[in-house]
C-alpha cells in the first residue's frame, strides 16, 4: 500500500472540509500556504525530513484551492449585469438541449453581450429550435435571476445550478439564432455523435421502453433520458444505480478492448493509446457524471500502471483518482454521486471478500458472491442515502442479488448489438432480441418487488455522530469476521476508542436537539401554500399542498428527509390549485391517517396532535369549491403559543367570522396572512383581534397576481408586525416549547 499517496488525499479532503465549514480568509489561507512552502524549500536545502510537512501543505492546498473556486464571478460575468433589461447574448450551447413541448432548455456559454465581450455561463428557455452542443447562436430576452425554491434539506434548481458556476438565467419567447455549427470541442461533438448512433440501434431493433431501459443501462439516464416512472421504479427497488453508468460498464469496455487487441498482436503502448481513447471517448458519450468519471480515472492509473510494469495497490489508485478530481474541483467532494461511488467501490474491495469468504462455510461459492457484492455497497452507502435522502430501500439486498447475474449479461450483449449494429442492422436485431429476454426479466423483478409494501421506507437524516458511529461500527464488523477479534495492532484500537467516545460524546445532541418543541415549517411551493406541523409527540399534520407538481418536487421530498412514511392528519383549506393539487399528489406517495377537507369538517371541531398540541376548526363555509372564502379557519395551540391559519380566506370572510365568533378565539402569536398577501385580506379590524406579533406570507416570486399587495404590506408595517415572506426568504421553520418560538428562515 502506497501510503503517502493517501495520507495526502485525506490531508487535502480535511483542507477541503476545513474550508467549507470554517471561516478562513483567502489572504490568510494564501499567506499561510506560502509559509509552509518556503519552509519546505528550507527543509530540502537543508536535507532534512519533509514527511510531516508535506500533508499541512496539502491541508492548505484543499483550503486555498476550494476558496478560490468559490470566489464570486467576475465584473463582467453576465450575472453581473442588470437584471430584467432586454439584451442580445452570443453565445456556445454547452449541452445537448432538453425539448419539453414547446420549449427548450439548455446551457450557454457567453461570449459578448449587445456586441460587448462578456463572461459566464446561462440558463436559457427558449422556444423549440433545432440545436446541438457546441452551436454557436444569437438569441434576445431579458436576464433574469433564478428562480429557485429554498426549502430545508432540500437542493432547489438554483443551487443546482449555482454549483455549475451558473447564476442567472433568460426566458424568451424568440427563437435561437444559429450563427456557427459544430463550434465546441471535437473530441465531445465526436462523442456525441457516435452516442446518438448507437442509442439508434436499440431504437430500432427494440420496443421503445426496452431501447430506453438498455440504452440507459449501457449509456445511463443522462444520455438516454429514461422516464420518471422507470427511474422511480428502479429506485423504490433500490436499483437506481443501475440506469448510471459506473465501474462494470467502464471495466468491461476496457477489458474487451484490452483483450482483443492484445489477441491481434497490437503493441502494449499502442494498445493503452486506443483504449484509453476509447475510454475518454465513453466518458464524454455518457454525459461524465462523477460515477463514471472515478471509475475511468481508476482503470487509467491501472493503465498507466501496466505500460511501466507497475502494477497499482487499490487503495492508492482510488486515492489518487480521488486526489485527481477535487484538484480539478474541491467542491465535488459534496456531490452525493461521487461520496456514493468511492462508497460502493470500497466496500467491494473492503468488505465483499471478508463476507464471501465466511459465507462460504455455508452456502455455494456462485451465491456467496452474488450475497456478498450485493450487501457490501448497501451498508457502505447506507449512511450517505439516508442523509441525503432520507430513505432506506428494504427490499434492495433482495432486488441485487436476484439481478446481478442478468445485468451484466445484458450489458454484455448490448454492447455486443452496439458495435454489429453499426455494420449490419439486422445482425443486430438478432443480438438485442436474445437481450430482449434478460431485460423483460429483469424490469420484471424490479417493477414487481418495487410495488412490495414498505419497500422503501424514510428515516430522519441522521446527524454526523451518528455516521461516524455508524461507519466505526462497519469497520469492527469486518475486522472482526476477518480476524475473529480487533486487531492487535494498538494504534487501531487507540484511534477505535477515540472516536467513539467522541461519538457518544456528541450523540444525545444528536438525537435530542429538536426534542419537546413544537416545528411548524412554512414550505416554499411558489404561489400557494403547504405547511408541515410536528408536535412534540411526534405527529405529523399537513395545511395545503401547494400547487401542481409541488407535492412530488418538494413535499414528498422533504417528508422523506424527515423520515415521514405517515402523516397523521392533512388538512386542505379549500380547494383552489395553488393548495389542492400538490396535497393530491402526497396522498398517492404518504399514508394519511385523516382527511380534513370542507366536505369532512365541523366548526368545533379539535384536533389532537399530542404533547400538548390542540388544533381547532374555528370557521368555514361551503359557498362553493372556486370560491376563496370559503377556506377553513384553523387555530393551533401548545401552552402560550399559538398560530391562526387562514387559507385564501378575504374580507368578506373576515367580517363574518368577526361577526359571529367571540374575540378571544382569534388571537395568535403568528398569523399565516389569508390570501397570499393580497389588498382583499386583512382588514384592519381582522389583524386588531388578532395581534399577532409576526405574520407569514406564502407567495411565489414574480407572481402574476402581484401579491403581496403593498396597501397589506403597510398595514402590518404601521402595526409593528414582523413580517415573513416565503419568496424572499424561502421556507420559513417557526420553533415552539410552549413559551417562547424562534424562527429561522431558509435564506
Amino acid at each position: 500500500m502506497n501510503k503517502p499517496i493517501i495520507v495526502l488525499s485525506v490531508a487535502y479532503i480535511l483542507g477541503i472540509i476545513v474550508a467549507k465549514y470554517l471561516f478562513f480568509p483567502i489572504f490568510t489561507s494564501l499567506l499561510l500556504f506560502s509559509f509552509i512552502l518556503i519552509v519546505l524549500f528550507w527543509l530540502l536545502i537543508k536535507n532534512k525530513n519533509i514527511t510531516s510537512v508535506i500533508p499541512v501543505l496539502f491541508i492548505f492546498l484543499g483550503i486555498l484551492n476550494y476558496q478560490i473556486r468559490s470566489l464570486p464571478p467576475p465584473k463582467n460575468d453576465i450575472s453581473n449585469l442588470p437584471k430584467y433589461k432586454l439584451v442580445t447574448i452570443v453565445g456556445l450551447v454547452e449541452n445537448n438541449p432538453n425539448q419539453y413541448e414547446n420549449s427548450l432548455f439548455f446551457n450557454l456559454k457567453v461570449t459578448s453581450v449587445d456586441n460587448y465581450r462578456a463572461s459566464g455561463r446561462l440558463s436559457v428557455i427558449s422556444q423549440a429550435a433545432s440545436l446541438e452542443y457546441g452551436d454557436i447562436i444569437q438569441i434576445q430576452g431579458c436576464l433574469e435571476p433564478i428562480e429557485g425554491l429554498n426549502n430545508p434539506g432540500l437542493l432547489s434548481f438554483s443551487d443546482y445550478l449555482e454549483n455549475q458556476g451558473i447564476y442567472c438565467q433568460l426566458k424568451t419567447a424568440s427563437f435561437p439564432i444559429v450563427l456557427q455549427y459544430n463550434r465546441g470541442n471535437p473530441l465531445i461533438c465526436f462523442s456525441q455523435k457516435i452516442s446518438k448512433r448507437l442509442m439508434i440501434i436499440p431504437q430500432k431493433t427494440l420496443p421503445p421502453y426496452y431501447a430506453t431501459l438498455q440504452n440507459s443501462i449501457i449509456l445511463g439516464t443522462q444520455a438516454a433520458k429514461a422516464p420518471p416512472e422507470m427511474k422511480e421504479a428502479y429506485k423504490r427497488a433500490g436499483v437506481a444505480h443501475l440506469l448510471v453508468v459506473s465501474g462494470m460498464q467502464v471495466a468491461l469496455i476496457v477489458g474487451i478492448c484490452m483483450y482483443v487487441f492484445r489477441s491481434i498482436g497490437v503493441a502494449l503502448l499502442v494498445n493503452v493509446l486506443i483504449t484509453s481513447v476509447i475510454n475518454v471517448l465513453f466518458v464524454l458519450m455518457t454525459g461524465a457524471g462523477a460515477s463514471i468519471l472515478r471509475a475511468a480515472l481508476m482503470v487509467e492509473i491501472m493503465l498507466l500502471g501496466k505500460l511501466f510494469e507497475r502494477e497499482g495497490e487499490i487503495y492508492t489508485t482510488m486515492s489518487l483518482s480521488l486526489l485527481i478530481l477535487l484538484m480539478i474541483d474541491p467542491r465535488s467532494l459534496f456531490d452525493i454521486g461521487l461520496q456514493l461511488s468511492y462508497a460502493a467501490t470500497w466496500s467491494l474491495i473492503y468488505a465483499a471478500p471478508v463476507m464471501q469468504e465466511k459465507l462460504a462455510i455455508f452456502l455455494p461459492k456462485a451465491i456467496t458472491s452474488l450475497f456478498g457484492a450485493a450487501l457490501a455497497p448497501m451498508l457502505a452507502t447506507i449512511p450517505i442515502t439516508l442523509y441525503c435522502f432520507g430513505q432506506f430501500p428494504v427490499i434492495g439486498l433482495l432486488t441485487n442479488i436476484l439481478l446481478l447475474p442478468w445485468i451484466n449479461c445484458v450489458v454484455i450483449l448490448g454492447f455486443v448489438a452496439y458495435l454489429v449494429g453499426l455494420i449490419c442492422l439486422p445482425l443486430a436485431e438478432v443480438v438485442n432480441s436474445a437481450n430482449l429476454l434478460l431485460l423483460i426479466i429483469s424490469d420484471w423483478i424490479v417493477n414487481v418487488l418495487a410495488k412490495v409494501p414498505f419497500a422503501q421506507i424514510f428515516f430522519p437524516a441522521p446527524k454526523y455522530p451518528i455516521i461516524i458511529a455508524y461507519y466505526l461500527g462497519l469497520v469492527a464488523f469486518i475486522e472482526v469476521l476477518r480476524k475473529g477479534s480487533f486487531p492487535k495492532f494498538s494504534y487501531f484500537r487507540k484511534l477505535i476508542s477515540v472516536l467513539i467516545l467522541v461519538a457518544i460524546f456528541f450523540w444525545n445532541f444528536a438525537l435530542s436537539d429538536e426534542a419537546g418543541d413544537l416545528l411548524i415549517t412554512v414550505l416554499d411551493v411558489g404561489q400557494g401554500d403547504a405547511i408541515l406541523i410536528e408536535s412534540p409527540a411526534g405527529k405529523k399534520m399537513l395545511i395545503d399542498g401547494g400547487p401542481e407538481h409541488m407535492g412530488e418536487k418538494v413535499i414528498i421530498p422533504f417528508l422523506q428527509k424527515k423520515g415521514v412514511n405517515r402523516l397523521d392528519v392533512a388538512l386542505l383549506s379549500h380547494a383552489h390549485d395553488d393548495h389542492s393539487l400538490g396535497i393530491r399528489e402526497v396522498a398517492r406517495k404518504i399514508a394519511i391517517g385523516a382527511y380534513i377537507s370542507q366536505h369532512s369538517v365541523r366548526v368545533g371541531e379539535k384536533v389532537t396532535l399530542g404533547g400538548g398540541v390542540l388544533g381547532n376548526i374555528l370557521f368555514y363555509k361551503l359557498n362553493g369549491e372556486e370560491d376563496a372564502n370559503c377556506s377553513i379557519e384553523f387555530k393551533l395551540t401548545y401552552g402560550r403559543f399559538s398560530m391562526l391559519f387562514t387559507g385564501d380566506n378575504e374580507i368578506v370572510e373576515e367580517e363574518e367570522m368577526l361577526s359571529r365568533l367571540p374575540p378571544s378565539v382569534f388571537s395568535a402569536t403568528i398569523l399565516k396572512v389569508g390570501h397570499h398577501g393580497s389588498r382583499t385580506s386583512s382588514t384592519d379590524q381582522f389583524l386588531g383581534k388578532v395581534c399577532p406579533q409576526v405574520a407569514i406570507i406564502s407567495c411565489g416570486r414574480h407572481n402574476k397576481f402581484r401579491h403581496p399587495h403593498k396597501i397589506t404590506l403597510d398595514k402590518f408595517n404601521k402595526l409593528g408586525i414582523k413580517l415573513y415572506r416565503t419568496d424572499l426568504q424561502g421556507a420559513i421553520t417557526i420553533k415552539s416549547d410552549g413559551n417562547s418560538y424562534s424562527i429561522l428562515t431558509q435564506k
